[in-house]
């Protein structure tokens, strides 16, 4: 029985209106100054399947400080 191993990106999207996120968080653990790094969520999930992750599932909530953000599950292939 194939074995995955999964991972979590909380991508926060200030202007909802635009669709693009910046990711906040990687499986829980905060990106050290965040809102000033430029790592958007299109960029990050293209280099997390170049590693072999792939995309599974997204929720959406509501966040009081960011407006909106998402959090996309990812998995690979347990080796």
């Amino acid at each position: 029985m194939q074995k995955w191993e999964y991972k979590f990106l909380t991508v926060a999207h200030p202007n909802s209106y635009t669709g693009i996120g910046v990711v906040k968080f990687v499986d829980g653990e905060e990106i050290e100054n965040w809102g000033n790094r430029d790592w958007k969520a299109t960029q990050a999930l293209d280099e997390l399947g170049q590693d072999g992750w792939e995309l599974v599932d997204t929720i959406w909530r509501v966040d009081p400080i960011t407006s909106m953000d998402s959090v996309y599950i990812l998995k690979r292939p347990k080796e």
